[in-house]
């Protein structure tokens, strides 16, 4: 419902493996008002799994509802680029930069516009490591097919997150 249209932007060597590198750039106004959506789902605190980490979510989003409120409303931009490798298909980078528009956001002091840049690394796939896994951990399947929209179906992949 984001109305994600992937592009491939080329391939390019990342750790020493060929990635095919797509971007997107997503409907920010959708994204922010489903994650608003989301926080009044009481089924999302649920799959937490950590009722901790629940109650500190709840408790944030009625401390600053309105401060989401403008936020979702300054939100503006956001681009998505993720490197995938031609072989395996599983994500070895990924990145956002999220822009906002700070002018109508009470309090932000002369603060008109911010951008943040996120970005992450994925490496030593199928290299052994000691790891325990979270009692409610998620299949690594999963993940990719989230990180990567589906558009990779058919791709093999294993492990936990």
């Amino acid at each position: 419902g984001w109305d994600v249209e992937w592009e491939l932007a080329g391939t390019e060597t990342v750790d020493g493996a060929q990635a095919y590198h797509v971007t997107a750039s997503p409907d920010p106004k959708k994204i922010a008002g489903d994650v608003l959506k989301a926080l009044e789902d009481p089924e999302l605190y649920k799959k937490l799994g950590d009722p901790q980490a629940a109650e500190q979510l709840k408790a944030m989003k009625a401390e600053n509802a309105k401060q989401l409120k403008e936020l979702q409303k300054a939100l503006k931009t956001i681009e998505v680029g993720l490197w995938i490798d031609t072989d395996s298909m599983y994500v070895r980078k990924g990145s956002m930069r999220v822009g906002l528009d700070a002018t109508g956001i009470k309090d932000a002091e002369g603060l008109t516009a911010l951008t943040l840049d996120i970005a992450f690394t994925m490496a030593d796939f199928g290299e052994p490591v000691e790891v325990e896994a979270p009692a409610k951990a998620k299949d690594f399947d999963k993940l990719m097919e989230q990180l990567v929209g589906g558009m990779m179906t058919g791709a093999s992949t294993s492990g936990s997150y």
